[in-house]
């Protein structure tokens, strides 16, 4: 079996307007690889500020499985930040750098349009073009 994929934000936002990396996202949650982190699980539930907009939040995720973030991940995302430079730690930010510690301490590729801040971490991503 494929590896499962990890969605950042951004492609689930697409998903949920029908744009963008929509189609991506698509793919993956029929082929059952895509997972979102708490991490991102967070980032969309704090921009979820309404009973209707946690309800569509919830359609979106149906059958997409919530990975919890553990000391390995921890221990992942601390090895990121510590190979970055100075300037390179101010690019990336906190929960970016949590969602590429999952990642790399599970093994999966990140699905995110983000390719700037993503790329400094050396985690391994899926490009969400169509």
């Amino acid at each position: 079996m494929a590896r499962p994929v990890m969605a950042d934000a951004d492609v689930l936002l697409d998903f949920a307007a029908g744009a963008g990396a929509a189609p991506s996202v698509r793919r993956l949650i029929h082929a059952g690889r895509l997972v979102v982190s708490s991490i991102v699980f967070y980032e969309l539930w704090r921009g979820a500020e309404s009973e209707a907009d946690r309800e569509d939040l919830r359609r979106l995720l149906a059958g997409v499985p919530v990975v919890w973030f553990t000391r390995q991940d921890a221990e992942g995302a601390a090895s990121i930040w510590q190979d970055l430079t100075g300037h390179e730690r101010e690019l990336v930010g906190d929960r970016d750098l949590l969602i590429a510690g999952t990642a790399l301490a599970r093994g999966w590729p990140v699905l995110t349009r983000n390719r700037r801040h993503f790329k400094l971490t050396g985690v391994e991503l899926v490009d969400p073009s169509p």
